[in-house]
């Protein structure tokens, strides 16, 4: 009696213990999968609202594709298709795609996304706003086939259709047929009510802070931060102090020059990077009576110390290439680097009748000044343009710079009232050069430099077109050699982008810059909850 009572003790026993283990099992899974916590991220610059049809800042941008408005399809870096919110889709023929939408997408009120939203949408912008969002230009119609799928059809051929149906930003369809009489009035209806079909809603919105909720309704994948606060700040000594204080858990673009308070084993930080997908470069107004000149462009150019902004602004974060792909882009073009040459730049400026009196040069008994103008919000963008500022003075060329806020910015890009800017471009997916070099984006697109050229129009036309991965090596090749002798505008380098992340964030996963693909999978340990 006795053993068989210790036998059945001992059975008890290794029960309670294997219960206790499970339940503590569970608990950490439950932790781990489903407790992301708050996570905390630092931000430079102003988002003022997240209407995604009028968007330009890049961090909005990305907000709001990422977090809110997931894409119809996804484009990764090597240039698959995988599905996004759609379920699948097939190509008709050439000009027609059919997709298919997952049941599972809701807005964050419960309503089911419907094909009519996206019909809705995009009819919205081919129709009434046609200024707000050139990507859509190149779709002639989109009919709805049922309430969970859709078809449509591209005005020409086009080799990049799961790229235009990967940046597609779908609004409710309830809200255009409300508001969609005019874009402003759809803006602030949007901007008011910040739906969302995305991992995250918008829970508040102001100056200095957005704060995102995971979304209830979001059943795509699992997500795991619990909240997301984006702080947002006028200039890095506010950021840097909070960083001291523990109070970020992920910086973006943290200058390279602060690094040093930055230290690796006596800080909680690391330090993460990543190539950008672009570059940043000035951008001549071809419009301007002088700057039409290419030999300008090039001694103006020459003049650029563009290895000191590297070492001394960036930290060596940075590499410089004429080109305006990036040298890590399979396409980029490997010539030789054009030399930081003065010597050369006040030789032409000579030959163009620019003459040197007492050092400085002269254009019809004026001396000769240009304006650049910058974002006031980029600390490093400022010290470019007053290191510019300096090398332009030895050759005897007056530069003025001038910082305006990021709309005001924006306006005298996009009226053409500027001869110089500084300006930085990221590929984005479904288009690329073409959106900063066709003469089809002048006035519509990114093309402020009123730049046009039959022959590179018709290599961009084409790579549109075929979206063939062989030739479009060879295409790219010409194109880039084409607009790197033009100088439309002359690329400074390629940065590569700074992320500070604090040691008990966890799942951050950079490509190409970009971290917000990612974002839903981030945690926090359970002391930094």
């Amino acid at each position: 009696m006795g053993k068989k009572l210790s036998y059945i003790l001992s059975l008890t026993l290794l029960f309670l213990v294997i219960a206790w283990q499970c339940r503590q099992a569970n608990q950490k899974y439950n932790q781990t999968e489903h407790q992301g916590g708050v996570i905390r991220l630092g931000l430079t610059g102003n988002i003022t609202e997240l209407f995604p049809l009028t968007l330009t800042e890049y961090n909005a941008q990305n907000i709001s594709r990422y977090l809110l408005h997931p894409a119809l399809v996804e484009l990764q870096p090597g240039g698959e298709v995988i599905v996004g919110i759609a379920r699948g889709w097939y190509r008709q023929d050439s000009t027609v795609v059919h997709v298919y939408l997952n049941p599972l997408v809701h807005w964050s009120n419960g309503s089911t996304l419907t094909a009519w939203d996206i019909v809705s949408t995009v009819d919205f912008i081919r129709r009434q706003a046609p200024q707000l969002n050139r990507t859509f230009r190149d779709f002639d119609q989109i009919t709805a086939s049922a309430e969970d799928s859709f078809h449509v059809v591209f005005n020409k051929p086009a080799g990049i259709h799961e790229g235009l149906l990967s940046v597609i930003p779908i609004l409710p369809r309830t809200l255009i047929e409300h508001f969609g009489s005019h874009p402003d009035s759809l803006r602030l209806a949007y901007n008011r009510e910040l739906p969302s079909y995305g991992p995250f809603v918008v829970s508040g919105k102001s100056a200095t802070e957005l704060q995102f909720r995971r979304n209830p309704w979001y059943q795509i994948q699992p997500v795991q931060p619990d909240s997301l606060f984006f702080h947002l700040y006028s200039g890095m000594d506010s950021l840097t102090a909070d960083l001291v204080l523990e109070k970020l858990h992920f910086v973006v673009d943290y200058p390279a020059d602060r690094l040093g308070r930055i230290v690796p084993g006596q800080q909680p930080y690391l330090v993460e990077t990543s190539p950008e997908d672009g570059f940043t470069g000035l951008a001549w107004n071809l419009g301007d009576e002088l700057l039409k000149r290419r030999e300008l462009r090039l001694a103006l150019s020459l003049a650029a110390n563009r290895q000191a902004f590297v070492d001394g602004i960036f930290g060596g974060y940075a590499t410089i290439h004429d080109s305006p792909l990036p040298p890590g882009h399979p396409a980029a073009l490997k010539d030789k680097i054009r030399a930081f040459d003065p010597e050369k730049s006040a030789r032409i400026l000579d030959a163009l009748g620019f003459d040197l009196k007492k050092n400085i040069r002269y254009h019809d008994r004026k001396a000769l000044t240009f304006e650049l103008i910058y974002n006031e919000e980029n600390r490093e963008r400022e010290q470019i343009a007053r290191n510019l500022q300096i090398n332009l003075r030895h050759i005897g060329v007056n530069l003025i710079v001038s910082a305006l806020p990021w709309e005001t910015y924006l306006q005298r890009l996009g009226s053409g009232q500027y001869q110089i800017a500084l300006l930085s471009w990221a590929a984005s997916p479904g288009y690329g050069l073409a959106e900063l070099f066709h003469s089809g984006s002048i006035g519509t697109g990114l093309n402020f430099m009123q730049y046009r050229n039959p022959r590179l129009d018709a290599l961009l036309d084409m790579l549109a077109r075929d979206g063939q991965p062989a030739a479009e090596v060879s295409q790219l090749a010409e194109v880039q050699s084409i607009i790197s002798q033009d100088l439309p505008v002359t690329v400074l380098f390629s940065q590569q982008r700074i992320f500070l992340k604090h040691k008990n964030l966890h799942h951050v996963n950079l490509n190409q810059g970009a971290f917000f693909p990612g974002i839903r999978n981030w945690q926090i340990t359970d002391q930094e909850k």
